[in-house]
């Protein structure tokens, strides 16, 4: 149950981890894009090469794995024992906000992985990452207030 509920709707909780559906029921319905543009700039932040002091082995990046591995196994099987009806397919309850406090792990590995040098000459990739994430925050804002008008 636990793989068909990822395949079926991990797209779903990754769009609410990053702040798609607000509320329960999904009061309010943000634009795509926002969500995205989110995911984009946690990877990049994640993959710049301002973080090239971390430095982690085999081993460590083996226990960040299994930890993340079993947080998500444990959040499916609590709302397994807690929402969901017998002979159902999927699990019902699962929100994409309960991956949340995964993401700082899931940074660290994926700042282990691989690094991306976002130095163009000229320009200042950070600063312009985070002045996106402030004009994303504000369109945010601005969706869920006009929404509850």
């Amino acid at each position: 149950r636990l793989l068909y509920n990822l395949e079926v709707n991990g797209s779903n909780y990754l769009k609410e981890m990053f702040g798609s559906g607000i509320g329960w029921c999904n009061f309010v319905s943000l634009n795509t894009i926002i969500p995205y543009s989110f995911m984009a700039m946690f990877l990049l932040v994640a993959l710049s090469d301002d973080f090239k002091n971390i430095k982690i082995n085999k081993f460590q990046k083996c226990i960040i794995s299994l930890i993340v591995v079993g947080i998500v196994t444990l959040i499916f099987v609590a709302l397994y024992f807690q929402w969901t009806n017998n002979n159902i397919k999927s699990i019902d309850g699962v929100q994409g906000r309960y991956f949340i406090p995964l993401l700082p792990m899931a940074g660290i590995l994926i700042a282990s992985i691989k690094k991306i040098k976002l130095n163009v000459v000229g320009l200042n990739i950070p600063k312009i990452i985070a002045y996106v994430g402030m004009i994303l925050q504000f369109q945010f804002i601005m969706q869920v207030y006009i929404s509850n008008i």
